[in-house]
């Protein structure tokens, strides 16, 4: 065990600016984490393509909790998008249960990864209308992932 470490006037904003993802067969190399950071590159195959996500303002979220029962981490990142086109169902329907890694940075400019070519993150998404006028009508979406060791920063500038 060790003292937490006290902030030195940092400002400790809440919430997820943006995230991308890709297949987790994508991945070419993946460098293990050390002292929760990876600070190698991460390699792609050839022609990969990593696609820009979408979230509604403020929707975005990152949350991560240790289950002592299993000894696993659960990372997930959630967020919304508006329910705006047959398209929008039909992009969402096929992510639905595929194996990917997403990459997102929170608001205060820290990246994390979620999940591993041999453990991806698995996405998942429900549509609602929501209740009344004032609730948000759309599509709420999540990769999550479940590992031994919590979700690494990502920091190929260290």
């Amino acid at each position: 065990m060790d003292n937490f470490i006290t902030p030195d006037g940092i400002e400790n904003m809440g919430g997820a600016a943006s995230f991308t993802f890709t297949a987790s067969t994508n991945i070419d190399t993946m460098p293990l984490a050390i002292a929760g950071k990876i600070t190698d590159p991460i390699t792609f195959i050839d022609d990969t393509k990593v696609y820009d996500g979408y979230a509604t303002e403020d929707s975005l979220e990152f949350n991560q909790s240790y289950n002592p029962d299993t000894l696993l981490y659960t990372c997930t990142l959630t967020g919304r998008t508006p329910n705006t086109s047959a398209e929008q169902t039909e992009i969402l329907r096929k992510m639905n249960g595929t194996h990917l890694v997403a990459f997102f940075i929170d608001n205060n400019g820290v990246e994390r990864v979620i999940g591993t070519p041999k453990n991806p993150a698995v996405f998942s998404f429900s549509d609602s209308t929501g209740q009344a006028g004032g609730t948000a009508n759309g599509y709420a979406y999540r990769f999550t992932w479940a590992d031994k060791l919590p979700c690494p920063v990502y920091d190929t500038l260290s």
